[in-house]
């Protein structure tokens, strides 16, 4: 969601909260629901885990907790210290089982598939910047800058 587009719409304050809120919410029960399919492949056993599903799972849900990090710096919401906590856990699997270059949508020209590390790079740098979030969508730029190195980064190596 587009701050600044959020902000021009005819909304009052009450409603622009709503909307702020249930932002929040949808990307936390995403990250929920990839969450579960995490847990299910992986307690599936060995076979599971190496199959596609598993990585793609870990990589969507790193994706949905850096998007909920970033709306709550975009929005001035506490964060959660379970967002950087679930991010570490995932980025452990995910380290464990040789996931960290797995990418979703690789295909896609418009937006550049972000590999699990690179997810949880921008996550974690992201929050260490977190003090300068005072400044309006610094947040926004700056997850954009590193995800668009990363995306240039891959294309070299590839």
């Amino acid at each position: 969601m587009d701050p600044l587009h959020l902000r021009q719409l005819a909304l009052s304050k009450q409603q622009r909260q709503e909307a702020i809120d249930g932002v929040g919410q949808l990307l936390s029960s995403m990250s929920d629901g990839y969450k579960l399919i995490v847990v299910e492949r992986y307690q599936a056993g060995r076979e599971a885990v190496q199959q596609p599903q598993f990585g793609q799972a870990i990589n969507r849900a790193l994706e949905q907790l850096n998007s909920l990090l970033l709306d709550s710096y975009r929005f001035y919401r506490a964060i959660e210290s379970r967002l950087i906590a679930e991010s570490h856990q995932l980025y452990r699997l995910a380290r464990h089982h040789g996931l960290l270059s797995c990418c979703v949508d690789e295909d896609d020209e418009q937006a550049p598939a972000s590999s699990t590390a690179m997810l949880y790079h921008a996550s974690m740098l992201l929050s260490v910047a977190g003090k300068s979030r005072r400044v309006p969508d610094v947040a926004y730029w700056t997850a954009r800058c590193l995800t668009a190195s990363s995306s240039r980064q891959n294309s070299r190596v590839n």
